[in-house]
Parts: structure tokens; C-alpha cells; sequence
């Protein structure tokens, strides 16, 4: 097995919605913890998944996850069936259990994403082309947000295609009156979210990206100084998603831009029509290339995160 760590840029409700599918998983290993302690005649994988049905039945929450994720839990069950004393096997903690497996289906992997099957389309670093056979991916809870683990079969060589992707956040320094400039672009974003929802849901298929944008701003002209880039990326992230809510306008705390950026000298940023702004020291190296830029306001604090992989 070769495995490769990547890092996962979910949406917040795709955050939330990890969070709670690793929590039932959890709670599904808990289950049959239960179950093969009590009988002694459930010894492998294809015994407890014959059980499977009652379980959702038990628990209607264990619909919500895939199925292969399930058996994968049972396959870790089944070694320590054979390894371990059953009876001797506590149950998990929902604060120490944080993964979760895609066995084989019910993803794949794009570019600059993965498309997990009933959680959508997530945002990773750069992912290289493959022919080698994918036997699963791990999603994983961390202190730092979430990671997938790409498992491979064979392929001493691959390791060597892959280019690095580095990932820099900076604090941003800025006077009181673009800090407020910096709220108010927020506040926009926040109230073109709820309006792309809105419209989303309306078309769920062939979204008209650039038409919404158009419309929006013809609506509310306040748009117009917010860069196309950054509300195309909102739109992208909703329709990753349209089981989203809602949001105050000024909850709205996270923008990408993908392109409409410079990075100048003295540390400074330039980001779409805005002047530039001032953050921490940026020790780039000259192989590297910025290919996106989050904004992200925390607290009233805001933060720029730099993501760059090598040049060709």
C-alpha cells in the first residue's frame, strides 16, 4: 500500500456535517462493540454486516452514512475480533474517534477536490493524475480542520509526481478605517450568499453563475465593488451544497479569491479593487506560486491564508 495526506478546505456546513458523520461513526463501532460481545457467534465481517438493516433501523442516523464507510468500520472490528479479547474492547470516545474510511466507492478524486458520496464535492490541495488502483480514501478529524488519505496499491515511484502545496496564514494589519472597509466587503459577501442561495435552489441544475452575478448586482449596486472572483467561489461553495442555511449577513467571515490578486513588495496584498493590505512577514521562496488566497475575519481580526505549490 502506498498513502498519500492531502488537506481538505471543506464549506463550513461541510465541516459541521463531518463533525457530526465521524460522531456516527463512532456511535456505530460503539454499537457492534456491543453487539459481538454478546454473541459469540458473530466472528466476521460478513456476520455483522447480515446485521446492518436492524442497525439503521435501530438508529436512523447510521442511514446517513455511506455504506462502505460502515463495512470498513466492521473490517477494522473483524481483525480485532481475531487479535484481541472482545470483552476486554471499550467503547470510543467521540472526542478520540476522528475518521472515517471510503472503502473502495462512493468518491473521486478530482484536481482540487474530492466528491464524496453524501457529502459532496471538498476542496483539497492539488491532487495529481493516476493509474495506479485507489483502494479507499480516510477522511480525518485534526486540530487543524480535516485531512483525506489517499490509499494506493503499489507504486514506489508516485511519491516523486507529486508537487508540494504549502499553506501560510499571515495576521493583517489595518488602520480602522479599512477594517471597516474590510466589514463592509464581508457584509456584501454575507448578503450575496443568502441571495445566490436563494436563486440555487430555484435552478439545482445548469447554474448560471455569471447571470446571478449579473442580476445581483443590477439589484444591490453595493456588489459592484466586490470582485466577480470572490462571488463566483461563494456560488461554487453553495452549489457544492444547497442543504445550506441562511446566515446573518454579518456571520459571513471567510472569502477565496483564485485569481484578481498580487502580492507586492513590503509585505503588502493586493486583493481584487481593494488597496493593498499589510500582513506578517511572507517568507516565499522564489519556486513557489500563490494560486489562491483566503480572507478570512475572526473576531474582527482578519487573516490572510496563502496556498502555493511549486512552479513547473
Amino acid at each position: 500500500m502506498v498513502e498519500f495526506i492531502y488537506k481538505l478546505y471543506p464549506t463550513r456546513a461541510q465541516s459541521i456535517q463531518l463533525n457530526k458523520d465521524i460522531d456516527i461513526c463512532c456511535d456505530f463501532y460503539n454499537y457492534f462493540i456491543d453487539i459481538v460481545t454478546n454473541n459469540d457467534t458473530l466472528k466476521t465481517k460478513n456476520d455483522m454486516i447480515s446485521l446492518v438493516p436492524q442497525s439503521k433501523k435501530d438508529n436512523p442516523e447510521f442511514k446517513k452514512i455511506y455504506h462502505t464507510v460502515l463495512y470498513a468500520i466492521l473490517f477494522v472490528l473483524e481483525g480485532i475480533i481475531y487479535s484481541t479479547d472482545i470483552a476486554k474492547v471499550k467503547h470510543y470516545d467521540k472526542k478520540e474517534y476522528n475518521s472515517m474510511y471510503y472503502y473502495k466507492k462512493g468518491f473521486e478524486i478530482k484536481e482540487n477536490s474530492i466528491d464524496f458520496t453524501k457529502i459532496g464535492n471538498i476542496k483539497s490541495d492539488f491532487i495529481p493524475p493516476t493509474n495506479r488502483v485507489i483502494n479507499g480514501v480516510q477522511i480525518s478529524r485534526t486540530d487543524d480542520g480535516y485531512t483525506a488519505q489517499i490509499i494506493l496499491k503499489g507504486g514506489r515511484s508516485y511519491r516523486k509526481k507529486i508537487p508540494a502545496v504549502f499553506e501560510y496564514k499571515y495576521d493583517v494589519y489595518v488602520s480602522e478605517y479599512k477594517s471597516d472597509k474590510l466589514k463592509q466587503l464581508f457584509k456584501m459577501c454575507g448578503k450575496f450568499y443568502n441571495i445566490g442561495l436563494y436563486k440555487l435552489r430555484k435552478s439545482k441544475k445548469n447554474p448560471q453563475y455569471k447571470f446571478i452575478i449579473q442580476k445581483a448586482k443590477y439589484l444591490y449596486p453595493e456588489l459592484k465593488k466586490v470582485s466577480y472572483n470572490v462571488l463566483y467561489n461563494i456560488l461554487k461553495d453553495i452549489y457544492e451544497n444547497l442543504e445550506l442555511k441562511r446566515i446573518d449577513e454579518n456571520d459571513f467571515n471567510t472569502i477565496y479569491y483564485d485569481d484578481e490578486f498580487e502580492i507586492q513588495a513590503n509585505n503588502l496584498i493586493c486583493l481584487g479593487n481593494m488597496k493593498p493590505i499589510r500582513t506578517d512577514i511572507m517568507n516565499l521562496s522564489k519556486n513557489e506560486k500563490v494560486f489562491r488566497i483566503k480572507l478570512e475575519m475572526v473576531d474582527k481580526e482578519f487573516f490572510a491564508t496563502l496556498y502555493t505549490k511549486k512552479k513547473k
